[in-house]
Protein backbone atom coordinates (compact mmCIF):
# COMPACT_ATOMS: atom_id res chain seq x y z
CA UNK A 1 0.00 0.00 0.00
CA UNK A 2 1.50 3.49 -1.10
CA UNK A 3 1.28 6.27 1.31
CA UNK A 4 1.79 9.75 0.57
CA UNK A 5 2.27 12.34 3.61
CA UNK A 6 0.58 15.81 3.89
CA UNK A 7 2.69 18.73 3.75
CA UNK A 8 3.27 21.88 5.82
CA UNK A 9 2.17 23.72 2.45
CA UNK A 10 -1.13 22.01 2.77
CA UNK A 11 -2.52 22.20 6.23
CA UNK A 12 -5.16 24.64 5.56
CA UNK A 13 -6.39 22.59 2.67
CA UNK A 14 -5.75 18.87 3.50
CA UNK A 15 -9.01 17.90 1.86
CA UNK A 16 -7.59 18.86 -1.70
CA UNK A 17 -4.38 17.16 -0.99
CA UNK A 18 -6.13 13.99 -0.25
CA UNK A 19 -8.07 14.14 -2.75
CA UNK A 20 -5.17 14.78 -5.10
CA UNK A 21 -3.51 11.61 -3.67
CA UNK A 22 -6.42 9.39 -4.03
CA UNK A 23 -6.80 10.44 -7.64
CA UNK A 24 -3.33 9.69 -8.65
CA UNK A 25 -3.45 5.87 -6.84
CA UNK A 26 -2.45 6.63 -3.09
CA UNK A 27 -4.02 4.18 -0.45
CA UNK A 28 -3.46 5.87 2.84
CA UNK A 29 -2.66 9.86 3.70
CA UNK A 30 -0.17 10.05 6.03
CA UNK A 31 -0.27 13.34 8.69
CA UNK A 32 2.73 14.20 11.17
CA UNK A 33 2.44 16.48 13.29
CA UNK A 34 5.97 17.94 12.39
CA UNK A 35 4.94 19.07 9.71
CA UNK A 36 1.07 19.69 10.25
CA UNK A 37 0.48 20.21 13.88
CA UNK A 38 -2.73 21.51 13.28
CA UNK A 39 -4.78 20.71 10.20
CA UNK A 40 -7.53 21.96 9.14
CA UNK A 41 -10.59 19.72 9.39
CA UNK A 42 -11.66 17.54 6.39
CA UNK A 43 -12.84 14.64 5.38
CA UNK A 44 -10.40 12.14 4.12
CA UNK A 45 -10.82 10.49 0.44
CA UNK A 46 -7.95 7.64 2.23
CA UNK A 47 -7.59 6.19 5.21
CA UNK A 48 -4.78 8.07 7.02
CA UNK A 49 -2.23 7.57 9.20
CA UNK A 50 -1.43 10.02 12.14
CA UNK A 51 2.34 10.65 13.31
CA UNK A 52 2.20 12.38 15.91
CA UNK A 53 6.07 13.49 16.01
CA UNK A 54 6.33 15.11 19.25
CA UNK A 55 2.70 17.36 18.66
CA UNK A 56 -0.22 16.71 20.22
CA UNK A 57 -1.98 13.99 19.07
CA UNK A 58 -5.52 15.45 19.86
CA UNK A 59 -6.07 17.97 17.63
CA UNK A 60 -4.37 15.63 14.81
CA UNK A 61 -6.98 13.02 15.83
CA UNK A 62 -9.61 15.86 16.22
CA UNK A 63 -9.26 16.98 12.56
CA UNK A 64 -9.81 13.69 10.41
CA UNK A 65 -11.85 12.10 12.56
CA UNK A 66 -13.35 8.32 12.13
CA UNK A 67 -10.69 8.26 9.03
CA UNK A 68 -7.82 7.41 11.02
CA UNK A 69 -6.67 4.01 11.00
CA UNK A 70 -2.99 4.49 12.27
CA UNK A 71 -1.21 6.01 14.91
CA UNK A 72 2.60 6.17 14.31
CA UNK A 73 4.36 6.36 17.08
CA UNK A 74 7.86 7.06 17.59
CA UNK A 75 9.96 5.21 20.13
CA UNK A 76 8.87 6.34 23.36
CA UNK A 77 6.30 8.52 22.40
CA UNK A 78 3.29 7.82 24.50
CA UNK A 79 -0.09 6.11 23.99
CA UNK A 80 -2.39 8.97 23.91
CA UNK A 81 -5.69 8.51 26.63
CA UNK A 82 -8.45 7.63 25.51
CA UNK A 83 -7.74 5.58 22.24
CA UNK A 84 -10.32 5.50 20.03
CA UNK A 85 -11.30 2.26 19.06
CA UNK A 86 -10.18 0.82 15.64
CA UNK A 87 -6.87 2.46 15.65
CA UNK A 88 -3.75 0.02 15.08
CA UNK A 89 -0.80 1.41 16.86
CA UNK A 90 2.32 1.84 14.32
CA UNK A 91 5.75 1.74 16.30
CA UNK A 92 8.72 3.81 14.27
CA UNK A 93 12.22 4.08 15.05
CA UNK A 94 14.07 6.76 12.54
CA UNK A 95 18.12 6.74 12.76
CA UNK A 96 18.54 10.32 9.73
CA UNK A 97 22.68 9.86 10.86
CA UNK A 98 23.00 6.30 9.57
CA UNK A 99 21.95 2.14 10.48
CA UNK A 100 22.68 0.71 13.86
CA UNK A 101 23.86 -2.54 13.28
CA UNK A 102 20.98 -4.95 11.90
CA UNK A 103 21.07 -6.97 15.43
CA UNK A 104 20.31 -3.92 17.28
CA UNK A 105 17.07 -3.32 15.01
CA UNK A 106 16.24 -6.56 14.99
CA UNK A 107 15.65 -6.55 18.94
CA UNK A 108 13.85 -3.22 19.08
CA UNK A 109 11.48 -4.85 16.46
CA UNK A 110 10.35 -7.59 18.31
CA UNK A 111 10.25 -6.07 21.49
CA UNK A 112 7.85 -3.28 20.44
CA UNK A 113 5.97 -6.07 19.02
CA UNK A 114 5.74 -7.83 21.80
CA UNK A 115 4.58 -4.94 23.67
CA UNK A 116 1.53 -4.94 21.61
CA UNK A 117 2.31 -2.88 18.02
CA UNK A 118 0.44 -3.75 15.40
CA UNK A 119 3.34 -2.93 12.54
CA UNK A 120 7.02 -2.05 12.86
CA UNK A 121 8.66 0.94 11.41
CA UNK A 122 12.23 1.26 10.73
CA UNK A 123 14.01 3.57 8.66
CA UNK A 124 17.71 4.03 9.01
CA UNK A 125 20.17 5.66 6.35
CA UNK A 126 22.72 3.86 4.85
CA UNK A 127 26.19 5.07 3.91
CA UNK A 128 27.57 2.52 1.57
CA UNK A 129 25.96 0.17 -0.55
CA UNK A 130 26.46 -3.01 1.57
CA UNK A 131 24.25 -1.99 4.21
CA UNK A 132 21.07 -1.93 1.69
CA UNK A 133 21.93 -5.56 1.63
CA UNK A 134 22.06 -6.03 5.59
CA UNK A 135 18.47 -3.93 5.08
CA UNK A 136 16.74 -6.28 2.98
CA UNK A 137 17.93 -9.33 5.07
CA UNK A 138 16.46 -7.37 8.06
CA UNK A 139 13.39 -6.56 6.64
CA UNK A 140 12.78 -10.11 5.20
CA UNK A 141 13.40 -11.75 8.40
CA UNK A 142 11.16 -9.31 10.86
CA UNK A 143 8.14 -9.23 7.38
CA UNK A 144 8.14 -13.20 7.78
CA UNK A 145 6.88 -12.80 11.60
CA UNK A 146 4.30 -9.85 10.83
CA UNK A 147 3.35 -6.39 9.09
CA UNK A 148 6.60 -4.22 9.11
CA UNK A 149 7.98 -1.15 7.08
CA UNK A 150 11.77 -1.21 6.72
CA UNK A 151 13.39 0.80 4.78
CA UNK A 152 16.47 3.49 3.64
CA UNK A 153 16.36 7.13 3.44
CA UNK A 154 18.88 9.18 1.90
CA UNK A 155 21.32 9.08 -1.65
CA UNK A 156 20.73 5.28 -1.57
CA UNK A 157 17.41 5.17 -0.48
CA UNK A 158 15.79 4.47 -4.01
CA UNK A 159 16.91 0.75 -4.73
CA UNK A 160 15.87 -0.15 -1.46
CA UNK A 161 12.51 1.39 -1.55
CA UNK A 162 12.04 -0.12 -5.16
CA UNK A 163 12.86 -3.77 -3.72
CA UNK A 164 11.03 -3.42 -0.56
CA UNK A 165 7.43 -3.29 -2.35
CA UNK A 166 6.89 -6.63 -1.53
CA UNK A 167 7.71 -6.75 1.55
CA UNK A 168 6.55 -3.93 3.34
CA UNK A 169 3.34 -3.43 4.41
CA UNK A 170 3.40 0.35 3.14
CA UNK A 171 5.68 2.38 1.05
CA UNK A 172 5.73 6.01 1.46
CA UNK A 173 5.96 8.46 -1.78
CA UNK A 174 6.00 11.67 -2.49
CA UNK A 175 2.87 12.78 -4.26
CA UNK A 176 5.60 15.16 -6.10
CA UNK A 177 8.93 16.51 -6.18
CA UNK A 178 7.37 19.30 -4.00
CA UNK A 179 5.81 17.06 -1.29
CA UNK A 180 8.43 14.71 -0.87
CA UNK A 181 8.70 14.21 3.02
CA UNK A 182 11.90 12.14 3.36
CA UNK A 183 15.14 11.78 1.59
CA UNK A 184 15.05 9.05 -0.73
CA UNK A 185 11.57 8.92 -1.43
CA UNK A 186 10.34 8.43 -4.89
CA UNK A 187 7.25 9.76 -6.57
CA UNK A 188 4.09 7.43 -6.49
CA UNK A 189 4.16 8.07 -10.24
CA UNK A 190 7.16 6.13 -10.32
CA UNK A 191 5.87 3.36 -7.88
CA UNK A 192 2.78 3.06 -9.59
CA UNK A 193 4.54 2.61 -13.51
CA UNK A 194 6.54 0.18 -11.97
CA UNK A 195 3.83 -1.83 -9.98
CA UNK A 196 2.66 -5.03 -11.51
CA UNK A 197 5.98 -5.75 -14.16
CA UNK A 198 8.18 -7.77 -11.51
CA UNK A 199 11.72 -7.03 -10.10
CA UNK A 200 12.53 -3.79 -12.09
CA UNK A 201 16.09 -3.66 -14.25
CA UNK A 202 18.62 -1.30 -11.77
CA UNK A 203 21.10 0.86 -13.19
CA UNK A 204 23.30 2.93 -11.23
CA UNK A 205 25.59 6.04 -11.09
CA UNK A 206 28.74 5.81 -8.56
CA UNK A 207 30.74 8.85 -7.65
CA UNK A 208 32.29 10.09 -4.92
CA UNK A 209 30.94 11.02 -1.39
CA UNK A 210 29.72 14.69 -2.92
CA UNK A 211 28.16 12.95 -6.06
CA UNK A 212 25.35 15.40 -7.47
CA UNK A 213 24.61 13.96 -10.97
CA UNK A 214 21.76 14.60 -12.91
CA UNK A 215 21.72 10.84 -14.95
CA UNK A 216 19.23 9.99 -12.58
CA UNK A 217 17.00 12.31 -14.01
CA UNK A 218 18.01 11.19 -18.03
CA UNK A 219 17.76 7.89 -17.61
CA UNK A 220 14.64 7.40 -15.73
CA UNK A 221 13.18 9.34 -18.30
CA UNK A 222 14.43 7.51 -21.37
CA UNK A 223 12.92 4.37 -19.68
CA UNK A 224 9.45 6.34 -18.97
CA UNK A 225 9.71 7.23 -22.55
CA UNK A 226 10.27 3.92 -23.55
CA UNK A 227 8.16 2.18 -21.53
CA UNK A 228 11.09 -0.13 -20.02
CA UNK A 229 10.33 -1.52 -16.41
CA UNK A 230 13.87 -0.39 -14.96
CA UNK A 231 15.49 2.35 -12.29
CA UNK A 232 18.31 4.24 -12.15
CA UNK A 233 19.72 5.50 -9.05
CA UNK A 234 22.74 7.28 -7.43
CA UNK A 235 25.41 5.78 -5.51
CA UNK A 236 27.66 7.99 -3.53
CA UNK A 237 30.70 7.12 -1.70
CA UNK A 238 34.77 6.93 -1.31
CA UNK A 239 34.66 2.74 -1.33
CA UNK A 240 33.85 2.18 -4.75
CA UNK A 241 35.08 -1.28 -4.32
CA UNK A 242 32.59 -1.92 -1.79
CA UNK A 243 29.41 0.04 -3.81
CA UNK A 244 30.03 -1.72 -6.85
CA UNK A 245 30.31 -5.35 -5.27
CA UNK A 246 27.23 -4.53 -2.88
CA UNK A 247 25.12 -3.32 -5.46
CA UNK A 248 26.07 -5.73 -8.19
CA UNK A 249 24.70 -8.61 -5.68
CA UNK A 250 21.89 -6.18 -4.86
CA UNK A 251 20.90 -6.59 -8.91
CA UNK A 252 21.98 -3.53 -10.41
CA UNK A 253 23.08 -4.81 -14.25
CA UNK A 254 24.54 -1.19 -15.42
CA UNK A 255 26.39 1.46 -14.07
CA UNK A 256 27.36 4.94 -14.88
CA UNK A 257 30.97 5.50 -13.32
CA UNK A 258 31.77 9.35 -12.66
CA UNK A 259 34.66 11.44 -10.78
CA UNK A 260 36.70 10.22 -9.06
CA UNK A 261 36.52 6.49 -10.21
CA UNK A 262 36.83 5.85 -13.90
CA UNK A 263 40.23 4.33 -13.85
CA UNK A 264 39.69 3.14 -10.34
CA UNK A 265 37.32 0.95 -12.00
CA UNK A 266 39.40 -0.72 -13.57
CA UNK A 267 40.44 -3.44 -11.49
CA UNK A 268 36.89 -3.86 -10.66
CA UNK A 269 35.73 -4.92 -14.72
CA UNK A 270 36.95 -8.38 -16.02
CA UNK A 271 37.04 -6.70 -19.62
CA UNK A 272 37.34 -3.72 -21.74
CA UNK A 273 36.05 -2.33 -24.92
CA UNK A 274 38.83 -1.43 -27.33
CA UNK A 275 38.30 2.01 -27.00
CA UNK A 276 38.25 2.05 -23.14
CA UNK A 277 41.06 -0.28 -22.93
CA UNK A 278 43.06 2.16 -25.16
CA UNK A 279 42.25 5.27 -22.85
CA UNK A 280 42.72 3.26 -19.70
CA UNK A 281 39.55 5.39 -18.57
CA UNK A 282 35.88 3.26 -17.85
CA UNK A 283 32.64 5.72 -17.71
CA UNK A 284 30.07 2.78 -18.25
CA UNK A 285 29.88 -0.62 -16.58
CA UNK A 286 27.91 -3.50 -17.80
CA UNK A 287 27.13 -7.28 -16.67
CA UNK A 288 27.44 -9.42 -19.61
CA UNK A 289 26.59 -13.15 -18.38
CA UNK A 290 28.77 -13.25 -15.07
CA UNK A 291 31.31 -11.18 -16.56
CA UNK A 292 31.92 -6.94 -16.39
CA UNK A 293 32.35 -5.18 -19.14
CA UNK A 294 33.69 -1.52 -19.32
CA UNK A 295 33.03 1.00 -22.05
CA UNK A 296 33.63 4.76 -22.72
CA UNK A 297 31.60 7.01 -23.94
CA UNK A 298 32.46 10.01 -22.80
CA UNK A 299 34.33 10.24 -26.58
CA UNK A 300 31.01 10.02 -28.20
CA UNK A 301 29.46 12.81 -25.81
CA UNK A 302 31.74 15.33 -27.24
CA UNK A 303 32.14 13.88 -30.83
CA UNK A 304 28.63 13.89 -31.79
CA UNK A 305 27.29 16.25 -29.25
CA UNK A 306 30.02 19.17 -29.98
CA UNK A 307 30.80 19.32 -33.45
CA UNK A 308 31.17 22.74 -33.84
CA UNK A 309 34.50 21.78 -32.58
CA UNK A 310 35.97 20.01 -35.43
CA UNK A 311 39.02 21.84 -36.88
CA UNK A 312 40.02 24.67 -33.88
CA UNK A 313 43.70 25.35 -34.42
CA UNK A 314 44.56 26.38 -30.53
CA UNK A 315 42.86 24.19 -27.63
CA UNK A 316 43.65 24.47 -24.05
CA UNK A 317 42.30 21.29 -22.11
CA UNK A 318 42.33 22.18 -18.57
CA UNK A 319 43.20 19.60 -16.07
CA UNK A 320 44.43 15.65 -16.05
CA UNK A 321 41.76 13.64 -14.36
CA UNK A 322 39.86 10.63 -15.34
CA UNK A 323 37.80 12.58 -18.03
CA UNK A 324 40.52 13.82 -20.03
CA UNK A 325 41.87 10.71 -21.62
CA UNK A 326 38.45 10.59 -23.38
CA UNK A 327 38.69 14.74 -24.04
CA UNK A 328 41.74 14.53 -25.66
CA UNK A 329 40.65 11.26 -27.77
CA UNK A 330 37.39 12.82 -28.53
CA UNK A 331 39.36 16.59 -29.94
CA UNK A 332 41.70 14.07 -31.94
CA UNK A 333 39.06 13.07 -33.50
CA UNK A 334 37.53 16.15 -34.68
CA UNK A 335 40.67 17.37 -36.28
CA UNK A 336 42.03 19.91 -33.69
CA UNK A 337 45.08 21.58 -34.04
CA UNK A 338 47.55 22.46 -31.39
CA UNK A 339 46.29 20.32 -28.56
CA UNK A 340 47.92 20.93 -25.12
CA UNK A 341 46.89 19.92 -21.60
CA UNK A 342 47.54 22.22 -18.53
CA UNK A 343 47.44 20.92 -15.60
CA UNK A 344 49.09 21.18 -11.84
CA UNK A 345 49.98 17.14 -11.52
CA UNK A 346 53.68 17.00 -13.45
CA UNK A 347 53.30 13.07 -13.79
CA UNK A 348 50.33 12.67 -14.75
CA UNK A 349 50.00 15.52 -17.58
CA UNK A 350 53.43 13.92 -18.73
CA UNK A 351 51.48 10.92 -18.88
CA UNK A 352 49.17 12.03 -21.18
CA UNK A 353 51.33 13.98 -23.18
CA UNK A 354 53.32 10.60 -23.77
CA UNK A 355 50.06 8.48 -24.50
CA UNK A 356 48.36 11.07 -26.46
CA UNK A 357 50.63 12.63 -28.35
CA UNK A 358 50.14 16.05 -27.14
CA UNK A 359 51.88 19.08 -25.44
CA UNK A 360 51.78 19.30 -21.48
CA UNK A 361 52.60 22.30 -19.84
CA UNK A 362 51.74 23.98 -16.12
CA UNK A 363 48.85 25.27 -15.61
CA UNK A 364 50.13 28.42 -14.43
CA UNK A 365 51.49 29.18 -18.51
CA UNK A 366 47.81 29.06 -19.52
CA UNK A 367 47.47 32.67 -19.45
CA UNK A 368 49.98 32.92 -22.07
CA UNK A 369 48.06 31.24 -24.60
CA UNK A 370 45.44 32.88 -27.25
CA UNK A 371 42.90 29.95 -27.82
CA UNK A 372 40.51 29.04 -30.39
CA UNK A 373 39.01 26.53 -27.44
CA UNK A 374 39.39 26.44 -23.78
CA UNK A 375 38.10 22.85 -22.27
CA UNK A 376 37.64 23.00 -18.49
CA UNK A 377 37.67 19.07 -16.72
CA UNK A 378 37.99 20.29 -12.73
CA UNK A 379 35.44 20.22 -10.39
CA UNK A 380 36.43 23.68 -9.03
CA UNK A 381 36.68 27.01 -10.60
CA UNK A 382 40.03 28.39 -9.47
CA UNK A 383 39.08 31.78 -9.20
CA UNK A 384 42.89 33.32 -8.93
CA UNK A 385 43.89 31.28 -12.19
CA UNK A 386 44.28 34.02 -15.08
CA UNK A 387 42.45 32.43 -18.31
CA UNK A 388 43.85 33.45 -21.82
CA UNK A 389 42.71 35.50 -24.38
CA UNK A 390 40.26 34.11 -26.86
CA UNK A 391 40.81 34.57 -30.53
CA UNK A 392 37.63 35.40 -32.89
CA UNK A 393 34.87 32.64 -32.10
CA UNK A 394 36.35 31.10 -29.20
CA UNK A 395 34.85 28.60 -27.52
CA UNK A 396 35.18 28.06 -23.50
CA UNK A 397 33.59 24.21 -22.31
CA UNK A 398 32.84 23.36 -19.09
CA UNK A 399 32.14 20.19 -18.56
CA UNK A 400 29.81 20.25 -15.60
CA UNK A 401 26.81 21.01 -16.06
CA UNK A 402 26.02 22.76 -12.69
CA UNK A 403 27.68 24.86 -10.36
CA UNK A 404 29.59 26.35 -13.30
CA UNK A 405 29.45 29.97 -13.31
CA UNK A 406 32.50 31.38 -11.89
CA UNK A 407 34.51 29.96 -14.75
CA UNK A 408 31.98 30.33 -17.54
CA UNK A 409 31.30 34.01 -16.33
CA UNK A 410 34.95 34.94 -16.23
CA UNK A 411 35.51 33.02 -19.72
CA UNK A 412 32.23 35.57 -21.13
CA UNK A 413 33.53 38.41 -20.00
CA UNK A 414 36.74 37.97 -21.52
CA UNK A 415 34.70 37.61 -25.00
CA UNK A 416 34.69 33.68 -25.27
CA UNK A 417 31.37 31.66 -25.51
CA UNK A 418 30.25 29.40 -23.11
CA UNK A 419 29.15 25.90 -23.11
CA UNK A 420 28.33 24.14 -20.47
CA UNK A 421 28.61 19.79 -20.27
CA UNK A 422 24.98 19.47 -20.57
CA UNK A 423 24.33 18.16 -24.60
CA UNK A 424 28.13 15.73 -23.83
CA UNK A 425 26.32 14.49 -20.63
CA UNK A 426 22.95 13.60 -22.39
CA UNK A 427 24.56 12.48 -25.60
CA UNK A 428 27.16 10.21 -23.59
CA UNK A 429 24.09 9.22 -21.43
CA UNK A 430 21.92 7.89 -24.81
CA UNK A 431 25.39 5.91 -25.78
CA UNK A 432 25.25 4.54 -22.29
CA UNK A 433 21.39 4.16 -22.51
CA UNK A 434 21.82 2.07 -25.43
CA UNK A 435 24.53 -0.27 -23.92
CA UNK A 436 22.17 -0.80 -21.06
CA UNK A 437 19.08 -1.51 -22.82
CA UNK A 438 19.85 -2.46 -26.56
CA UNK A 439 17.24 -0.26 -27.55
CA UNK A 440 17.70 2.49 -30.29
CA UNK A 441 17.79 6.33 -29.09
CA UNK A 442 16.46 9.15 -30.83
CA UNK A 443 16.64 12.46 -31.64
CA UNK A 444 13.35 13.20 -30.17
CA UNK A 445 15.14 10.91 -27.07
CA UNK A 446 18.36 14.13 -26.86
CA UNK A 447 16.03 16.90 -27.06
CA UNK A 448 14.12 15.33 -24.23
CA UNK A 449 16.50 14.90 -22.31
CA UNK A 450 18.19 18.25 -22.72
CA UNK A 451 14.79 19.79 -21.99
CA UNK A 452 14.57 17.73 -18.10
CA UNK A 453 17.81 19.15 -17.48
CA UNK A 454 16.59 22.75 -18.12
CA UNK A 455 13.98 22.34 -16.55
CA UNK A 456 15.47 20.95 -13.64
CA UNK A 457 18.07 23.42 -13.40
CA UNK A 458 15.45 26.56 -13.76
Amino acid sequence: MFVVTLPAAASADPGAFADRAAAAGADLLEIRGDLSPRPAAFVSPLPVILAPRGADPRPLLAAVGAATRHLDLEDGEPLPEPLPEGIRILRSRHDHEGMPAPERLETWGRERRREGAATIKIAVRPRRADELLQLGRLRRRLAAEGPVVVTAMGPLASFDRLLGVSDNAFTYAALDAASRAAPGQLELAEHLRLRGRGRPRLFAVLGGPDLRSRSPLIHNGLFRDHDLAAHYGACPGDDLAVNFRALAELGVEGFSITSPFKRAILPLVDELDPLAERLGSVNTAVRVGDRWRGYQTDVVGIRRGHPEFAGRREVAVVGSGGVVPAVLEALRGLGVGRLVVHARDERARAGLARDFGVEALPLEDLAQRELDLLVWTLPVDLPGLDLPRPRPGAIAFDLRYRDHEGFLGRAAALGYAGLDGARMLVVQALAQFEIFTGETASSRDLERSLTRLREARD
